[in-house]
């Protein structure tokens, strides 16, 4: 154990910057990889796609603010344009005590009419 912390220490400043250097760049293509995969989220997204992602994030169990801004990829303008224009129709509400947001009856139908839609627009065959 101490020769391997003594070899460590003898290392040149260079040889140590090196190291890290790749050691960075050994983890750079998995995160670009998995921004790559993520674009695909956001990639020309419908209004109804995007509240039907707020409304999954929200789930029965509620979500704060921050999850949905992170889980829909939504800046926190658009996310609160959109919070307002839900809670407006009724498709969820804040609940002031907990501090979250959690879906109506509403939103659960959209929800579930919003899948079965999607599902039976992909299970057809394309026109061309």
């Amino acid at each position: 154990m101490i020769s391997i912390i003594y070899i460590i220490l003898s290392i040149p400043l260079k040889l140590k910057n090196y190291l890290k250097i790749s050691i960075g760049l050994s983890i750079a293509p998995f995160l670009f990889f998995k921004f790559l995969n993520n674009l695909d989220k956001m990639k020309n997204r419908s209004r109804l796609e995007i509240i039907a992602m707020i409304l999954e994030t929200v789930g029965d169990n509620g979500a704060i603010q921050a999850k949905i801004m992170y889980k829909v990829y939504l800046s926190f303008l658009q996310m609160k344009e959109y919070l307002s224009n839900l809670m407006k129709n009724d498709l969820i509400i804040y609940d002031d005590g907990a501090q979250i947001y959690k879906m109506t009856e509403k939103g659960r139908r959209f929800l579930i009419l919003y899948k079965q839609m999607t599902e039976s627009i992909t299970m057809t065959k394309p026109i061309l």
